[in-house]
């Protein structure tokens, strides 16, 4: 059985924390963080691939003591099932969710943050997970919200958007 196509998932959870809340971080609470992996395929949704049935699981992940995701304390990258025409689905995407310790990210509650969705590339490829984050604020899978046509965030001069 030939394996499944893959993608490899990498980036450096500092850089979605930024310099602030990243240098604040220890050693001991990153290697307490995790990064949740779950696919738009249910659990109870099989795959198939050149004539075989498989499962698609969420995959639970860690970050190094450098803030790379990696899948375990041996820096094995990790790998998720990537989009592929040989699947029997399509639009496969992944949703991402980071848990970091509350008491390193107190006004997280229970310390995870906000997850999103990224669309799974194809066989071969990489996905960074910190270009993949969508911008603050913004609600995700849908346009920013808007008050009188102006997206929240933005403000307004005489009408126009500074």
């Amino acid at each position: 059985m030939a394996p499944l196509p893959s993608f490899t998932l990498t980036g450096n959870v500092l850089e979605i924390l930024g310099s602030v809340v990243g240098g604040e971080l220890e050693t001991a609470a990153l290697s307490q963080a995790q990064v949740e992996l779950r696919p738009n395929a249910g659990d109870d949704i099989f795959v198939t691939w050149e004539d075989s049935l498989n499962r698609v699981l969420a995959v639970t992940a860690m970050i190094n003591t450098d803030g790379d995701v990696v899948l375990d304390a041996d820096d094995t990258p990790v790998r998720l099932l990537a989009q592929d025409d040989g699947l029997n689905i399509r639009n496969l995407r992944w949703q991402v969710r980071i848990h970091i310790p509350p008491r390193v990210i107190p006004p997280s509650p229970g310390g995870t943050m906000r997850s999103w969705w990224v669309s799974a590339p194809g066989d071969g490829g990489t996905l960074n997970i910190a270009d993949s984050m969508p911008a603050p604020r913004a609600p995700i899978g849908s346009e920013p919200d808007t008050i009188d046509g102006t997206p929240i965030g933005e403000d307004t001069i005489d009408g126009g958007t500074v």
